[in-house]
């Protein structure tokens, strides 16, 4: 269980594009982190492990924080 972010800037149609990956894990401890990072955001990736079914059970309550902090961005599962 971890945070963490990484950057990559591409060139694309001569201009440039920088992408930003918050990875702010699923544990209950990093919720409070996701409504900060919605903020401003283009897009959303949620994650879960098909292991452990409980991940996909919280993939809902996720959406809605993204929803409602990060506006109708698309979301990608």
């Amino acid at each position: 269980p971890f945070v963490d972010f990484h950057v990559k800037t591409i060139e694309l149609n001569d201009s440039k594009i920088k992408l930003q990956i918050w990875d702010v894990g699923g544990e209950e401890r990093f919720r409070f982190l996701l409504p900060t990072y919605c903020l401003g955001a283009n897009a959303a990736f949620l994650l879960y492990d098909i292991t452990r079914p409980s991940t996909l059970d919280n993939i809902s309550e996720w959406m809605t924080i993204v929803r409602q902090k990060g506006g109708p961005i698309p979301i990608m599962l």
